[in-house]
């Protein structure tokens, strides 16, 4: 899983690149208390999430940075196998801890559609399994589905490998970020500070 992976037509932030790391302490999370082993992804680590440079979009990682937002899959430990499938182990300081509302904010939701989901016996068919309103399947190399209240939200995609090499999706990541006059991100700097990323187009 590790590498750096692209959220195609992320409902809030349109696109963004995040990377994965292998989860070294206990993650104390909304859905659960993962041991160490699992996948993850912070707005508190420098440089792990990156979104297309515009004012929302800078004001939206700064807002998740300062609410300390992380999540965990799970499920997604060791060798992940095509058709495996995964919640989302949500973090948030305060009693967001609980009840993750800006979480489903930052996928376009609003604490509304979250509370009706809690009460949907369908959300027991989702891979989420009712620990979360969000789940991922691992469709195989490079290839994630994401989704949010039991339906397909949007696609990700691995466009650089663990150790930095382009993977298949790479050319069409830079094809869509042309395409969209996308031609700079922005990310955590060390100092928490929003930076620059190099221009990919």
């Amino acid at each position: 899983m590790q590498g750096i992976w692209w959220n195609k037509n992320h409902p809030t932030q349109g696109h963004s690149l995040f990377s994965m790391i292998g989860g070294d302490a206990v993650f104390d999370g909304s859905s659960a208390v993962d041991q160490p082993g699992y996948a993850y992804a912070s707005f508190l680590q420098p440089r792990m999430i990156a979104v297309p440079d515009n004012v929302g979009n800078r004001s939206s990682i700064i807002k998740f940075h300062d609410l300390e937002l992380e999540f965990a899959f799970s499920k997604f430990r060791g060798e992940v196998k095509p058709g495996d499938s995964s919640s989302f182990n949500v973090k948030l300081k305060t009693w967001f801890k609980k009840f993750p509302i800006p979480a489903a904010e930052l996928e376009g939701y609003t604490a509304w559609q979250m509370s009706k989901w809690q009460v949907n016996p369908k959300k027991w068919a989702d891979p989420a399994a009712g620990l979360c309103f969000c789940s991922v399947i691992y469709e195989g190399p490079n290839e994630i589905t994401r989704n949010n209240f039991g339906r397909f939200a949007y696609k990700i995609y691995r466009v650089a490998d663990g150790n930095g090499s382009p993977t298949n999706h790479w050319f069409d990541f830079v094809a869509e970020m042309k395409g969209q006059a996308i031609t700079r991100f922005v990310s955590l700097a060390q100092d928490s500070e929003i930076e620059q990323m190099p221009t990919y187009v």
